[in-house]
């Protein structure tokens, strides 16, 4: 994907240093895609990230990830993604799994 892509050239010249970029492509059909016409690859944008809040097992490595990120707090997790996940980020929380 262009997402991780750029994920993973983000991660090059940290620090300020010096760095460089290869893209190596395979013989699937996008990468050969990329590999013919690379503006594509470097002007496009990253493509939209899709969630099926309704499963619970997705949900509860979401709500973990996001609680080392930042502080949830219950209205802002039941305001954005529902009551389900809501009752999941409570779980986690008795569970001692939300920092």
């Amino acid at each position: 994907s262009v997402a991780r892509m750029w994920q993973q050239t983000g991660r090059c010249g940290r620090d300020g240093r010096p760095s460089a970029v290869f893209f190596i492509a395979t013989d699937t059909a996008l990468d050969q895609y990329y590999a013919h016409h690379p503006d594509e690859l470097l002007q496009s944008a990253s493509e939209q990230a899709v969630l099926d809040i309704d499963n619970s097992l997705v949900m509860r490595y979401h709500l973990r990830c996001a609680a080392a990120e930042i502080v949830l707090q219950e209205h802002m997790v039941d305001d954005e993604l529902g009551a389900s996940a809501s009752a999941i980020a409570r779980e986690l929380e008795k569970e001692e799994q939300l920092e």
